[in-house]
């Protein structure tokens, strides 16, 4: 999941928190990893940067440095000792990126599970979508098949070919294992997902 996000947002994911303000090393990885203690998540209030709070729970404090070292190297950064800010040239353009203005993890990262099954239902009904077969829903709760049902009514006969190429996108960002792994647990036409546990991971 690291590696998916790294992908995902490269190095641009620092540069937009580093541009509102200067801020310790150690304080920002601390919120990245989602240390809960009261300094830290005072300081992510006060300071804008709770939408960015345990966004990245398992990041190495190796892994971190390293990109940061990365980024004052090509100048993305400064640094003065333990403080490090977003070079003032490149601040109003990064953070215009709608990928940044949107993104809250305070709010919606605590909802992966949520995330998740909705992700595979709305899998399994686009590829039913046209087809003359029974199947049993993964979900029937309403904040599963609501969703689907407003994203299957917006798309229309679209959605199987956005829903192809998305995941068709996501297969490729993963690595192989990783890829193998997800598709034994996805529930399609002629394909019965497997229960987490279960799963083969060889």
């Amino acid at each position: 999941m690291i590696r998916f996000f790294w992908r995902l947002y490269g190095r641009l994911y620092f540069i937009a928190i580093y541009g509102k303000q200067e801020v310790k090393k150690t304080t920002l990885y601390q919120i990245l990893v989602g240390k809960h203690t009261t300094s830290v998540l005072c300081y992510a209030y006060f300071h804008d940067l709770l939408p960015y709070f345990s966004v990245l729970p398992k990041l190495e404090k190796e892994k971190f440095d390293q990109e940061i070292a990365t980024l004052v190297h090509k100048g993305y950064l400064s640094q003065d000792q333990q403080q490090v800010i977003l070079k003032g040239e490149l601040l109003s353009n990064v953070l215009r990126t709608s990928a940044f203005q949107s993104l809250n993890y305070f709010q919606f990262g605590r909802k992966e599970e949520v995330c998740w099954r909705s992700f595979r239902f709305l899998l399994q009904v686009t590829s039913f979508l046209g087809k003359r077969e029974q199947y049993v829903p993964l979900e029937n709760a309403p904040i599963y098949t609501e969703r689907v049902r407003a994203v299957t009514h917006q798309y229309g006969q679209k959605l199987p070919e956005i829903i192809y190429e998305e995941t068709k996108d996501l297969f490729q960002t993963l690595t192989e294992d990783h890829a193998n792994l997800l598709a034994q647990a996805l529930s399609g036409y002629q394909q019965e997902g497997a229960a987490v546990f279960s799963i083969n991971t060889r």
